[in-house]
């Protein structure tokens, strides 16, 4: 009975989530564009399905999007078993719904580091970004379209990607292979991190 009454709230929260999407949507869908624009394009050799089978997070916007216009239901990523196949992906191992494929699919291959690199050699047409890049266009995807799970943290993941150790961890939370978890514990080590180095130049600079 708690089961389904979990399932009943977390539906209710989707479609009111999904209502909000909608109602600003023209404005938000004209800002998501506008965002892919700024992109380097790959020209992809539709090798790397294999990239498609593990969580794909998106923005609420992203998400209702490709389900309006393909009917493909994409699940939110604390709900994706961790092996489980992209729901567009097609058995020819091709996106069903590539028009309307959210950032972090026009991201993959576009990146200078392992994290979002092309393993099969595709082309990009454009400058590669870096983690830094990469972290900051997920975010500005997530603010235009809406995630409840980053809203509180979008701030304080901007000031982070500026440092060389914590953006591995964003970068990978931003792919898909983290959690939130992770990233508060590396939040919680940053500021440690930060009180002891504060704390050792003070005791060198003394009285």
């Amino acid at each position: 009975m708690a089961a389904r009454r979990s399932q009943v709230a977390h539906r209710a929260q989707v479609a009111a989530r999904s209502r909000t999407a909608k109602r600003r949507a023209p404005k938000a869908v004209e800002a998501l564009e506008a965002l892919y624009a700024r992109l380097p394009d790959v020209a992809c050799r539709g090798l790397c399905a294999d990239s498609c089978r593990s969580p794909i997070d998106m923005s609420d916007l992203e998400r209702d999007r490709i389900r309006t216009t393909s009917g493909v239901h994409i699940p939110e990523r604390a709900r994706w078993p961790a092996t489980a196949p992209c729901p567009a992906l097609t058995a020819e191992n091709r996106c069903a719904t590539h028009a309307t494929r959210p950032t972090i699919c026009r991201l993959w291959g576009t990146g200078t580091a392992e994290t979002m690199a092309c393993p099969h050699g595709c082309v990009i047409d454009g400058d590669r970004l870096t983690d830094e890049q990469l972290i900051d266009v997920t975010l500005t995807s997530f603010e235009i379209g809406g995630h409840p799970e980053f809203a509180h943290l979008t701030d304080q993941m901007r000031i982070l990607a500026a440092d060389p150790r914590i953006q591995p961890v964003l970068a990978r939370l931003i792919r898909g292979d983290a959690t939130p978890q992770m990233l508060l514990a590396a939040l919680q080590h940053h500021r440690l991190g930060r009180l002891l180095a504060q704390a050792n130049t003070d005791d060198h600079e003394g009285p």
